[in-house]
């Protein structure tokens, strides 16, 4: 996962520069992922964690609170955020995504959207919502699915979603491996990118810039974010922090090429003429 590397990136040049090492653990959500948290909390194994892909109602941060042990969030969650964390604003990201495509003259827009038990699903949902309500728009025409994250999620989402009668203009995806894997399935059905269909991202990983057509997405600074949250928790062990410290940063839009005003549909083109 590029977004990962880069993240990762981040903190293991930071942590190095500090004199830490860096430990990645991978666990599938569940009983074993927080037994694997008790374990190296038990056995001293680390001297603190960073938690990334918050949910909404998070385990492991619930634990990690109880036991007073040193961590940072890449993310918040509902309920008390009394724990230091980083996180970019999505629910602003999605509201630029949302003033773009409308000002381009589209209408009819899909949504390839995150898992929703991951909290920053939430947020970009509550940005999608908010905006375009209160620009009187998507009435009825906002399809959404549920990704994956993943290139090939964002290709299958892609392919159920242009193969309706009549298919949306524009598609938004909620990170860029499915925005770019909902542009091979444009390609693959025949349709031009940027020209028959407009697709968007979130996260701007570097095969953005470089995707054919580029990849128009909302830019957060992934490395940057790493380097954050490494040395607020390594701060944090050492007993430097007071108040847990909370920075949401706000994202922006990177405009390129994947993107162009809607084409008219049959619906469209009976009321031009």
């Amino acid at each position: 996962d590029p977004f990962f590397s880069e993240f990762i990136a981040g903190i293991g040049n930071k942590a190095a520069q500090l004199g830490y090492d860096l430990l990645v653990s991978t666990r599938t959500p569940g009983n074993e992922e927080l037994q694997a948290y008790k374990f190296n909390v038990e056995s001293q194994r680390v001297d603190g964690f960073i938690v990334v892909r918050t949910r909404c109602e998070d385990a492991r941060i619930q634990y990690l609170r109880q036991v007073n042990f040193p961590f940072v969030s890449f993310g918040r969650t509902e309920g008390s955020m009394d724990f230091p964390y980083v996180d970019e604003d999505g629910e602003y990201g999605m509201g630029l995504v949302i003033d773009y495509l409308s000002g381009l003259g589209h209408r009819r827009i899909a949504c390839i959207a995150p898992p929703y038990d991951l909290m920053f699903a939430r947020h970009r949902m509550v940005g999608i919502n908010k905006k375009s309500a209160s620009l009187g728009m998507l009435a009825g025409n906002l399809t959404l699915v549920e990704g994956d994250l993943t290139q090939r999620g964002g290709y299958e989402a892609a392919k159920s979603i242009l193969a309706s009668p009549n298919p949306p203009t524009a598609i938004m995806a909620c990170n860029d491996l499915m925005a770019l894997g909902a542009m091979s399935a444009a390609q693959d059905l025949g349709l031009v990118v940027g020209k028959d269909v407009s697709i968007t991202g979130f996260d701007n990983i570097p095969m953005a810039e470089h995707s054919h057509p580029p990849l128009t997405t909302i830019n957060q600074p992934i490395y940057q974010i790493g380097t954050m949250v490494c040395d607020m928790l390594i701060r944090r062990i050492k007993g430097e922090m007071g108040e847990p410290e909370q920075a949401l940063l706000t994202p922006s839009l990177i405009v390129r090429q994947s993107c162009g005003p809607a084409p008219l549909g049959p619906l469209e083109r009976e009321e031009v003429t």
